[in-house]
């Protein structure tokens, strides 16, 4: 699905379209720019990025409204700053085409907002990307598109025992096939309820993966459901030589860790 917004962004760029390449999360959005790299007639930003960025263009920022505090700042008063800049009369803030990603994180009242950026909003284009069983937060699913959606239906990502272990869990009618590899068998590693026996277990996998099988320290991501600065990992003493640390640092000693739901949309070769 994003490698398909990626390509259609590019290649829309390149056919001579001001593109616009979104998403909610701000890690898949700096994935995205590292991806496509630097194109002209591309830009590449998280809905609320691009918020910030004309906010500041126009002058929004300074009114008033414009405060962090507010329970309504990141979904009504943020969006309005691209109604701002799209009623300002300058044609830099609009775009041909827009293409968006994980849709199913975002509001039903941001697509208006971005439908106002489109230079023609009867003849440009949007592409709308999502998946229904990732939705994580309390919002409606509610597309801006009259047409049925085209159904991806072939995994291409995943190896054919992840497929096996997490397709249960997946809610649809529509009948899915893995063209993955074979790979490895997932494990499952099981610990009791205290930091001790967790962090027995992870040093013993991440030993394991790093020192029996060569797996690159870089390649491995900890996931945990609230990160380094809630239990379980909180507090927890590092599992055996290695430190988990909140982005890739490259170092052969440090583990990258985040949350299950910031890591959405992204991709490691060896997920823990």
């Amino acid at each position: 699905k994003t490698l398909l917004a990626m390509r259609k962004a590019q290649q829309l760029a390149d056919e001579g379209f001001q593109v616009l390449l979104t998403c909610y999360n701000r890690n898949l959005g700096e994935e995205l720019a590292r991806s496509v790299g630097r194109r002209a007639r591309l830009k590449v930003r998280t809905f609320h990025g691009l918020c910030r960025e004309y906010a500041a263009s126009t002058g929004y920022d300074h009114q008033g409204k414009w405060d962090e505090n507010r329970d309504d700042f990141f979904e009504s008063v943020m969006p309005e700053a691209l109604l701002e800049a799209a009623t300002s009369g300058d044609k830099s803030y609009r775009f041909d085409a827009i293409i968006a990603d994980e849709g199913q994180d975002f509001s039903p009242s941001w697509w208006t907002a971005l439908e106002l950026l489109l230079t023609d909003p009867k003849s440009g284009v949007f592409y709308i990307f999502f998946d229904d069983n990732q939705l994580l937060y309390p919002r409606q699913l509610s597309l801006p598109v009259e047409e049925l959606p085209f159904a991806l239906t072939v995994n291409c990502r995943n190896t054919q025992p992840i497929y096996q272990k997490l397709t249960r869990f997946y809610k649809s009618d529509l009948k899915l096939r893995c063209k993955g590899p074979q790979g490895r068998d997932v494990g499952i590693n099981l610990y009791e309820d205290n930091p001790i026996s967790l962090r027995a277990t992870l040093t013993e996998v991440l030993a394991r993966l790093i020192y029996a099988e060569a797996v690159r320290p870089e390649d491995v991501v900890l996931l945990s459901p609230g990160g380094l600065d809630k239990p379980p990992l909180a507090r927890l003493a590092p599992p055996g030589s290695f430190r988990l640390v909140p982005g890739r640092s490259g170092s052969s000693s440090e583990i990258y860790s985040t949350t299950i739901r910031l890591f959405k949309g992204l991709e490691s070769p060896v997920a823990v």
